[in-house]
């Protein structure tokens, strides 16, 4: 079995790679979560790098927003292997960019079924810009 973690070469560090994504990137929404992605070289042994962000101006104290943040970030780090598995097979690489939009706080559960469409979206979305 492999392990469920989410590595430092997994997460996005680059603010030019977070400018990337905002500039080409698409967008994904499913509830509360938009997910804005860019297909793009990167050398790594990972398929994917992800981030994940909170807007100040909806959450002003930042206690709650990176509450927010370990949710979204345990939710994807429990359910990434599907994307990875995909990815790998048709010879992907992709930055996401998870964004929480809700007014109030969400519980971890909610949180996990948003990232699980927004990942299925994503996955056919892929599968359908490549026929």
């Amino acid at each position: 079995m492999k392990k469920l973690t989410l590595n430092k070469d997994e997460r996005i560090k680059s603010k030019k790679l977070m400018d990337n994504i905002f500039t080409n990137g698409k967008i994904i929404r499913s509830g509360f979560i938009r997910l804005n992605y860019v297909q793009i070289d990167f050398d790594s042994k990972y398929p994917a790098k992800a981030a994940f962000s909170v807007p100040k101006r909806i959450f002003k104290r930042a206690v709650k927003r990176n509450l927010l943040k370990r949710r979204m970030r345990e939710a994807y780090r429990l359910n990434k292997l599907p994307l990875y598995e995909f990815l790998t097979i048709n010879n992907i690489k992709i930055s996401l960019l998870f964004v929480y939009l809700a007014k109030d706080s969400k519980s971890f559960s909610e949180i996990e079924n948003n990232m699980l469409d927004l990942v299925n979206k994503l996955k056919d979305k892929i599968e359908n810009s490549k026929n």
